[in-house]
């Protein structure tokens, strides 16, 4: 067959054999209840024969969608951007080679199906976007962690706010979980001692020494990362535009709203289940007094970098659905009419 191909497999194993793994995109099902009433109820409609036929005009539409496309090179701005935050944890392994570059094809992927919106440079190349870039974002970084890190995950909802942060200060942070400053300057302190946290500007660049990060925190300049950020970063991270931030226009408009169902999910772990606390050794008493409920898989007598790079193995929120709808959405809005001419 005359390539390229595209498969599109599934599988009940939590992962493929290591060398097909490391060269496939993963993308987790979601197994939050809401999607078990969901699938329940659909499953009921069409065995009562109430299932929904697709729309002929609509077929039609996709059909002169993917018609309309034409093979072209794309090029994408910001891509050293991406290498350089990439490249911020210094252990990487050789399959992040690979999946960097399944994350170019991604981009370049999105932005061919823009290729209508997008402007192309002198040689005729569609210049992808940074739209382009949120959708990969959203629909990889789980897959590009798995691929960097070494499958584990955190579940740790306050490391969980700053992986997803990027960066964040002690007074947003304490304003998002609901809980004093002092009382985090605690659990930062343990956490920086024990290398899981650094502070940094607002580059994300640590401080050259204690006098310059004691200023910063003075005026409120300090922020606090992951050591080793294994994902991708947010369009924030890249541009600083405050549009591109949680709640922020571009965001709002981009949104998949996957984030949204795994926060719901977590919600009702909690609620169904005991907590458990994270790392190997247990946590002292004032941490308890907290009420901080963390929970971590892992092996024993793990080197401490090793401990620090957990990555999202199996976190709900993207069941190939609810892909498939959100995605017919966007490409719907491609066809409408007067967009194509």
């Amino acid at each position: 067959m005359e390539g390229p191909t595209a498969l599109v497999t599934t599988t009940i194993k939590e992962k493929l054999e290591r060398q097909l793994d490391d060269r496939v995109i993963t993308i987790r099902t979601d197994t939050t209840s809401k999607q078990t009433r969901d699938i329940l109820r659909i499953t009921a409609e069409l065995a009562a024969g109430n299932g929904n036929s697709f729309d002929p005009t609509e077929i039609e539409g996709w059909r002169l969608f993917h018609k309309d496309l034409e093979p072209v090179q794309v090029v994408i701005p910001f891509a050293g951007k991406l290498a350089e935050h990439v490249v911020l944890n210094g252990d990487l392994p050789v399959s992040a080679r690979r999946a960097f570059k399944r994350l170019i094809s991604v981009i370049k992927t999105i932005a061919l199906f823009h290729q209508h919106q997008r402007s192309k440079n002198e040689e005729g190349r569609i210049i992808a976007e940074m739209p382009d870039y949120f959708i990969a974002y959203q629909l990889f970084d789980e897959s590009f962690r798995e691929s960097v890190g070494d499958g584990k995950q955190y579940v740790d909802g306050r490391i969980r706010v700053i992986e997803r942060k990027g960066r964040i200060t002690m007074k947003e942070l304490s304003g998002i979980e609901g809980v004093s400053v002092p009382t985090l300057t605690e659990w930062v302190g343990q956490r920086v001692a024990k290398g899981l946290l650094v502070w940094c500007d607002g580059h994300g660049k640590e401080f050259p020494d204690e006098a310059s990060l004691s200023k910063a925190k003075h005026s409120g300049k300090a922020f606090i990362r992951l050591a080793y950020p294994c994902g991708l970063p947010t369009p924030f991270e890249l541009t600083g535009d405050p549009q591109w931030g949680e709640g922020g226009e571009f965001y709002q408009m981009y949104d998949l709203g996957f984030e949204r169902t795994i926060d719901l999910s977590r919600k009702q772990a909690k609620t169904q289940e005991p907590a458990l606390f994270i790392e190997e050794e247990q946590e002292n008493a004032s941490e308890k007094e907290t009420n901080t409920s963390e929970r971590v898989t892992g092996e024993k007598e793990r080197a401490p970098e090793k401990e620090i790079r957990h990555i999202p193995g199996s976190e709900p929120g993207t069941d190939s659905n609810q892909l498939a709808q959100e995605l017919m959405m966007e490409f719907s809005q491609c066809f409408a009419p007067g967009r194509l001419n």
